[in-house]
């Protein structure tokens, strides 16, 4: 009996496809709001909506609050995320959407080095000489194909922000893998943008209160 679509690896590179370009698209759309509004605010923002999203999901299952040890688990799965954006945020003052776009690339990478050290996971030879050309493709880019640039790793401040965040966001999927208790995973998406979000708070209570949402251009919303 044939396997049904859904369960296809073709539908799986597909979800993939629409996962990149949505991730693509955040880097140039993040560039032109990132001067209207501190890192903070954006951040919370983004996790409060998304797990705003989420909660229909939620309240449709009619799932219970998770015990002090899963949400401890939620939290450190947070973190990754909350690292990874405020830096996405924060580099885009003073880096291009491009050079963000290209460091990006390398987080399969670096996420494949991390799953070994994390679960003892291995790369296969076909996909491990994959992730070194798409590496390299994505560093020349954004040393503008000096060699030299790339030997000395001669990044701006921007550049060095955002490798700093994609760096800490390779250790979220090992991380679901060691964490995840094979819960829906709308729950565990819900609950980690949710915390993320309320931890985010802590730092931008003030942001969110004294920002004057009237005034602010059209473009940012």
């Amino acid at each position: 009996m044939k396997k049904s679509f859904v369960k296809s690896s073709s539908f799986v590179h597909i979800l993939m496809i629409v996962m990149s370009i949505l991730a693509a698209s955040s880097f140039p759309i993040a560039a032109l709001i990132t001067d209207a509004l501190s890192p903070e605010l954006l951040l919370f923002l983004r996790f409060f909506l998304s797990a705003l999203f989420f909660l229909p999901f939620i309240i449709r299952k009619k799932e219970s609050i998770p015990n002090k040890k899963t949400l401890f688990g939620y939290f450190i799965l947070s973190l990754p995320l909350v690292i990874f954006f405020w830096c996405m945020f924060e580099s885009l003052k003073y880096t291009t959407a491009l050079n963000t776009g290209a460091i990006y690339t390398i987080l399969p990478a670096i996420t494949a080095i991390l799953a070994y050290i994390i679960n003892k996971e291995l790369t296969e030879k076909t996909q491990a000489i994959g992730l070194i050309i798409g590496t390299i493709g994505a560093l020349w880019i954004v040393f503008r194909g000096s060699l030299n640039s790339m030997l000395s790793l001669d990044l701006n401040y921007g550049d060095l922000i955002f490798f700093i965040g994609t760096l800490t966001l390779g250790f979220y999927n090992p991380l679901v893998k060691r964490l995840y208790k094979k819960e829906p995973l709308e729950v565990m998406t819900f609950w980690v943008l949710l915390i993320g979000s309320l931890c985010i708070l802590l730092f931008s209570w003030k942001d969110v209160l004294e920002t004057d949402w009237l005034i602010l251009d059209s473009k940012v919303y």
